[in-house]
């Protein structure tokens, strides 16, 4: 995320708290959610993007070439099926002016109502993104994001998937005066299974009331093409910019269908390092 976006946020995935899907049941095994695109998230973004803190929906804007940004975050989710706190991090550095790469990680703590909690660490997202167009007075700001999860968190925690999955994302904002809007679409291929590929589609607002600090909100959801259920939440927080350099936020999410998480709360913080 650029300085000049840096308040103008929203990550994911992520992000962030992240929204969990819910607990499925599958060959006699119970499949968690996951903090994700994107530790600000479970996934709703987990495993398909991560965007700017503390909300799921991406910005178009990039971390400035030859920069770093750390964020970090400590969420907590609960439903019908049990509970799960994560402190996930990412790190994210500037390729190009209109580039950037993140790489995502989450320690997490899952409860389910029906079986032995489990602590372990979550799998890996690494992500490109790529800004199209800048935006005009007259025209928003396009932006492309390209997300794979890595296995990483295979093993005795049991709280990764198999294979490698791919998340292929569209961002489209606009800035007028204090109000941003930011709007997703995207697909994420499951490689394990592709009935349980996803469509996902958010948008979000943001509104600076003063230099330092913002109002945010957002509707997220991922829409299962086949057999995958349905996730939508509403999100709403604010954000803080402590210094120059760290902004800390909150959030609040509520989830709206059967297989939405009952309620999410997120705290974070986002740093420049160079």
């Amino acid at each position: 995320m650029s300085a000049s976006t840096s308040t103008c946020h929203q990550d994911l995935i992520r992000r962030m708290v992240v929204p969990i899907e819910g607990q499925q049941q599958k060959e006699g095994d119970y499949m968690y959610s996951r903090l994700g695109l994107g530790l600000g998230v479970l996934v709703l973004f987990s495993r398909l993007a991560w965007a700017a803190r503390p909300l799921d929906t991406e910005d178009p804007g990039t971390v400035p070439q030859g920069k770093g940004e750390l964020q970090g975050s400590v969420d907590a989710a609960k439903g019908d099926d049990g509970a799960l706190v994560g402190l996930k991090g990412s790190l994210d550095f500037g390729l190009l002016p209109t580039m950037d790469l993140r790489l995502q990680t989450a320690l997490l703590w899952v409860d389910p109502q029906d079986a032995p909690s489990r602590v372990g660490m979550a799998d890996s997202l690494l992500e490109c993104k790529h800004r199209l167009l800048d935006e005009t007075a007259t025209l928003p700001a396009f932006l492309y994001a390209i997300t794979v999860r890595f296995p990483t968190s295979l093993g005795a925690s049991d709280l990764g998937e198999n294979g490698v999955d791919a998340t292929l994302l569209a961002v489209v904002g606009k800035t007028c005066g204090p109000l941003t809007l930011n709007w997703n679409g995207g697909y994420v291929f499951i490689s394990r299974d592709r009935d349980l590929d996803l469509v996902l589609l958010s948008m979000s607002l943001e509104y600076r009331f003063t230099a330092t600090w913002s109002l945010v909100g957002e509707v997220v959801s991922a829409i299962g093409v086949n057999q995958a259920p349905a996730v939508a939440v509403l999100h709403g927080g604010a954000t803080y910019s402590l210094t120059p350099r760290m902004r800390l936020d909150g959030a609040v999410a509520v989830g709206v269908t059967r297989a939405s998480p009952d309620v999410l709360v997120t705290i974070g913080t986002t740093m420049t390092l160079f």
